[in-house]
């Protein structure tokens, strides 16, 4: 901490948001000391298991997982392997492993309504804007439409690692979720836009009560790294 403690702040507190990773590891030090448990073991025991996220892990580059996806990035002459990325240095700045489905299961949470994980007072500070356009939870749109008499309201957050790339959309109105991962590294164009075609992709625009007829095994799980963004959130 040394290092940044003495640095002119770029905004007043709750101004504006930027992000930081040095702020994550500030975070992580917190609650390993306090809890005297690791940042996976906080999660694994708080959220991933209480939620049923089996497929959700804290990347350690060591750990092998069941259809693990494999990362491509664009190179001279085509797609090439992507780079491995050193997960021990990012604390909890990022390396979350997770799959579209758990991703669904995930921002069931992401609502105002108290539960086992967070109490209505907690969600309520999570998910309001605390500056324009942003909540704790991450990016927080609020679209018009019908004429400007009704509003969807976006929550989004995505991540990336070296090869992958993920986005999350839960629209509270509509009580719908637009998941997305890809296995090479590229920007996601806006929702509405024509999607980019990688070369494994799993996308998801369904009714949260109709989601539960696709757990019957149609759709595959391959993990994918989601990187710095998904994991600070979660």
């Amino acid at each position: 901490m040394k290092h940044f403690w003495d640095i002119e702040l770029l905004h007043k507190p709750g101004e504006r948001p930027t992000y930081t990773s040095p702020g994550y590891y500030v975070l992580d030090v917190i609650l390993e000391t306090v809890s005297e448990k690791s940042y996976a073991e906080l999660l694994e025991e708080n959220i991933f298991d209480p939620l049923g996220m089996k497929n959700t892990h804290v990347h350690n580059n060591r750990t092998i997982h069941k259809n693990m996806a494999t990362g491509y990035q664009k190179g001279l002459e085509g797609y090439a392997l992507a780079g491995i990325e050193e997960e021990s240095t990012r604390l909890a700045a990022g390396n979350i492993l997770s799959t579209v489905k758990d991703l669904y299961r995930f921002q069931k949470i992401l609502d105002f309504v108290g539960d086992n994980i967070l109490s209505e007072k907690n969600k309520k500070m999570l998910l309001e804007p605390h500056s324009p356009n942003f909540s704790l939870a991450g990016l927080t749109m609020s679209v018009p439409y019908n004429d400007g008499k009704d509003k969807m309201t976006f929550i989004r957050a995505g991540g990336s690692s070296y090869g992958f790339r993920a986005l999350m959309d839960r629209i509270i109105e509509k009580d719908a979720l637009i998941a997305k991962a890809v296995s090479k590294y590229r920007r996601f164009q806006s929702i509405g836009a024509q999607s980019p075609q990688p070369l494994w992709n799993e996308e998801l625009l369904y009714h949260i009560e109709e989601f539960h007829n696709l757990l019957d095994g149609r759709l595959k799980e391959f993990p994918c790294i989601l990187g710095s963004h998904l994991g600070p959130r979660v």
